[in-house]
């Protein structure tokens, strides 16, 4: 139902100028903010993120900046000073990512069209990995900054990101070789402001980082098939990437970004563990809305031809999300979906007498 209502905008408002847009694409950021904020047991770590609460909740603000990631922490430690729960935690995160995200789509020539080939991904990833949907909403509010020129507002995007998920790190060298061709100035300040980030948010998360995800060689069902899927639209954008109409400046930045997957896969190949290279893929995810949601306008200047190639990208994007859905091996922790709008009676007492145990 989600994916169909941005599907269906997407060739309702297409033809209309961007002051029409804007409104629609707003209130579908309400819309996922919603659909994202207060869901209800939905994602295998719900229980995780709901003990790590129940502890930040009963301590002050220094030790709940270090009891998680630092951003992370210090939404914890709010949601549970203003008495919102969990689901407040979700709805400030469902936040930072739905404002990220539209206003990567605000930029895009069909941000309607962008949005619901991001809908999947909404459902897997943003719905599941609460720390990692804001560093990627964050990675995104940061992509729309370069390409307006303003990178003291990406650098510090960027920095917000590390301190919701520390594995954002890995978007700090991408962007400061793409920030490196303009101005020296722009690269000392991306240098400086990254080191700081690091030393401030990262360096005590990284022998935690490599003990869990490469020393312990976990490994994720599906890892090479989602890496595949940001490699397949890299590869026709390195390939075709004159004929998508994007800045010189984002033209640099989403080239690294297809560099990026196409390593990820060689490195998933060598790597002890396909989760640590599945979790950094995360990051790319972003290249990939953008260049299936330009497809039509890059190949096809003819309406009806734009018009099929924009079917086929949402074909191919409602398929990704039913064969997930139906065949994922994880994919009862998101099925069926609940809401705090409409969660039943014995789902609430349920919630209590847990909330007791705990």
């Amino acid at each position: 139902m989600l994916f169909a209502f941005f599907a269906a905008a997407g060739f309702i408002v297409a033809t209309r100028p961007p002051s029409q847009q804007r409104p629609a694409l707003w209130i579908g950021g309400i819309i996922l903010v919603l659909f994202i904020g207060l869901r209800f047991k939905v994602g295998c770590d719900w229980d995780s993120y709901v003990v790590l609460y129940r502890l930040i909740s009963r301590h002050d603000l220094l030790a709940a900046l270090r009891a998680s990631d630092p951003g992370y922490g210090l939404v914890n430690w709010l949601s549970a000073q203003l008495g919102l729960g969990v689901s407040g935690v979700n709805v400030i995160c469902a936040a930072i990512f739905s404002f990220g995200l539209i206003t990567l789509c605000r930029d895009e020539p069909n941000p309607p069209l962008t949005l619901a080939v991001a809908v999947p991904y909404l459902v897997i990833v943003v719905t599941g990995y609460t720390r990692e949907s804001v560093a990627v909403g964050l990675v995104m509010l940061a992509a729309s900054q370069y390409g307006r020129g303003a990178y003291l507002r990406m650098a510090i995007s960027l920095l917000l990101a590390n301190s919701f998920h520390h594995s954002a790190v890995i978007m700090l060298p991408l962007f400061g070789l793409a920030a490196s061709h303009d101005r020296i100035l722009n690269l000392v300040l991306f240098v400086v402001l990254g080191v700081t980030g690091y030393y401030v948010f990262v360096q005590e998360h990284v022998a935690t980082l490599v003990r869990i995800y490469i020393q312990a060689s976990f490994n994720s069902s599906g890892a090479a098939v989602r890496i595949l899927m940001d490699v397949i639209p890299a590869v026709i954008f390195l390939s075709f990437r004159r004929r998508f109409g994007f800045s010189a400046k984002l033209q640099r930045l989403w080239s690294l970004f297809a560099l990026a997957a196409i390593a990820a896969l060689v490195i998933l190949y060598f790597s002890p563990s396909s989760t640590a290279v599945d979790r950094l893929a995360l990051y790319l995810v972003p290249m990939q809305i953008v260049v299936l949601a330009r497809l039509p306008t890059a190949f096809s200047t003819v309406r009806v031809r734009n018009l099929f190639l924009a079917v086929t990208v949402l074909a191919y994007s409602l398929a990704v999300e039913i064969v997930w859905l139906n065949f994922g091996v994880y994919s009862h922790c998101w099925v069926p979906y609940r809401n705090y709008i409409w969660k039943s009676p014995s789902e609430r007492e349920s919630k209590h007498i847990l909330g007791r145990i705990v």
